[in-house]
């Protein structure tokens, strides 16, 4: 899963609407500014924690296979988000 797909989970997650309970009215306002559910929380965290933990373990997996190489390339590379100073700097 790419980082971008990741936020996108995340704040998919995170940011969903409430739905409108049956029979209630469409005239009726929404809420002035939707909220996470308890579950929505839970699972994001969840799943923040398992990316962690995963990417941790990766790397240990690549730095095994790919040696020198791979540790040349994390210290260029952002691991969950891009260096944007490395952009401006291009």
């Amino acid at each position: 899963m790419t980082t971008k797909s990741l936020w996108v989970v995340i704040l998919t997650l995170a940011l969903i609407p409430p739905v409108m309970a049956a029979g209630s009215s469409s005239t009726s306002r929404p809420p002035a500014a939707p909220r996470p559910s308890l579950n929505n929380l839970i699972y994001t965290g969840m799943y923040a924690t398992y990316m962690l933990i995963g990417g941790y373990y990766e790397e240990q997996r690549l730095v095994k296979i790919f040696g020198d190489d791979y540790r040349r390339y994390r210290a260029q590379v952002g691991a969950f988000f891009p260096r944007l100073w490395r952009l401006v700097a291009a």
